[in-house]
């Protein structure tokens, strides 16, 4: 069986027509950007796989969003943008607050829709992921945006942060500890058990 595996993305803009002119996006309508944006993901991301979506997602309720919602494939944490309007009362995804901290093994990741200039733990080598600056913004160490439009429309796996960032945690280079103090009081994502509890869809 297939292990579990964790992405990161955000800033998709499904049915979001002034995108494409705001980020030079290289479609012709928004029907061939929502088409590109759900095949993408639907070719690294597997039913079962778990997906924070980091905003941004889809400013429409009813019927469009469903019908977006029904093709994907994995489980959706969101942490809401400025677009999302129409997942508010959403039961398809999980609700993340807007500034969240995870951990995977002693890996700290604050996950946020906005680029923070400080962020949890960030003298102790935390990792902060955003989207919202389609590629345009400036990172601050361990930062990185992982919006569509940084990735070829595609969600980043978590070893593709962990690479971009030049993470190695079997090199020792990671982060804390387990008997750092801060590292009994976190959302830690340690093993299967406890990523099934984030499984928002059967």
């Amino acid at each position: 069986m297939r292990d579990r595996k964790i992405f990161f993305t955000g800033d998709q803009h499904f049915y979001h027509a002034a995108i494409l002119q705001w980020t030079g996006r290289p479609f012709k309508h928004v029907e061939e950007m929502n088409e590109a944006m759900i095949n993408s993901w639907n070719n690294v991301v597997h039913d079962g796989d778990l997906v924070f979506v980091l905003g941004d997602f889809i400013w429409h309720a009813g019927e469009r969003r469903d019908r977006i919602l029904s093709r994907l494939a994995g489980d959706i944490c969101l942490i809401q943008g400025d677009h999302d309007k129409g997942l508010r009362n959403c039961n398809a995804v999980k609700h993340l607050p807007q500034l969240h901290t995870i951990w995977l093994g002693n890996l700290v990741f604050v996950l946020c829709h906005w680029p923070l200039r400080e962020w949890h733990m960030q003298y102790h080598g935390s990792i902060q992921l955003h989207a919202h600056c389609h590629g345009r913004g400036i990172a601050a160490g361990r930062q990185l945006d992982v919006g569509v439009d940084t990735h070829n429309f595609t969600p980043w796996t978590l070893e593709e942060v962990l690479e971009t960032l030049d993470i190695h945690p079997e090199a020792g280079n990671s982060i804390l500890r387990p008997e750092h103090p801060a590292y009994r009081n976190s959302n830690r994502l340690e093993n299967s058990n406890t990523l099934e509890n984030l499984k928002v869809r059967s």
